[in-house]
């Protein structure tokens, strides 16, 4: 058996995604490839060990495919970052009128957490639900509803606080499809968004 090499750790960890193994066996395979993704590179390495520290502190299969799915997105951006790829970005109109409503404060936080979304979400806390990322994770109120496709990030919704819509949000998640998103601008002619 040959040595074991990034691409085969990649092709692994999507096996796991697909999988219906048990989680003792999804921690093993998880612990036995940490060094690969260490040796390839040093920020790829320190996203693994939190897929690690998450999956040993969780029971939950689902929440760790979801948290390997994002490392994933996270070595394809690294790996991006280092071709200096550029990104274009586009907002639904749902995100466009909820944040033409804001306060001038909460509007200063959006455009924060938009432009570290779209100059990288390399680092950037961000879980999955259903189709989308949710950004950021934490203690913070403000929640932006977002995925990307090819070179293109598209913000999908926003909620300054966690009140009645976001719990509504969460709780219709998974039924959520991305293309229940209207109506497509690009940030350049939504200036507000400054990006």
């Amino acid at each position: 058996m040959g040595e074991l090499t990034y691409e085969k750790a990649l092709e692994n960890l999507n096996n796991i995604i697909n999988s219906n193994y048990p989680l003792t066996v999804i921690k093993t395979m998880l612990q036995k490839i940490s060094n690969i993704f260490h040796k390839e590179d040093r920020n790829i390495g320190n996203k693994y060990n939190e897929v690690l520290a998450f999956a040993y502190n969780t029971q939950d299969t689902e929440k760790i495919k979801n948290k390997i799915k994002y490392f994933l997105v996270v070595c394809d951006e690294i790996k991006g970052k280092l071709k200096i790829k550029k990104y274009n970005a586009k907002v639904s109109s749902i995100f466009m009128n909820k944040f033409l409503n804001l306060d001038p404060n909460d509007i200063k936080k959006f455009q924060e957490i938009a432009k570290r979304i779209h100059e990288s979400d390399i680092g950037y806390g961000t879980e999955t639900i259903g189709q989308f990322f949710v950004s950021p994770m934490g203690g913070k109120d403000e929640r932006l509803v977002w995925y990307k496709e090819e070179n293109t990030h598209y913000f999908c919704d926003l909620f300054p606080h966690h009140d009645k819509d976001y719990r509504e949000f969460l709780r219709q998640a998974r039924k959520i499809k991305r293309k229940d998103y209207i109506n497509w601008c690009s940030s350049e002619k939504f200036a507000l968004l400054n990006l």
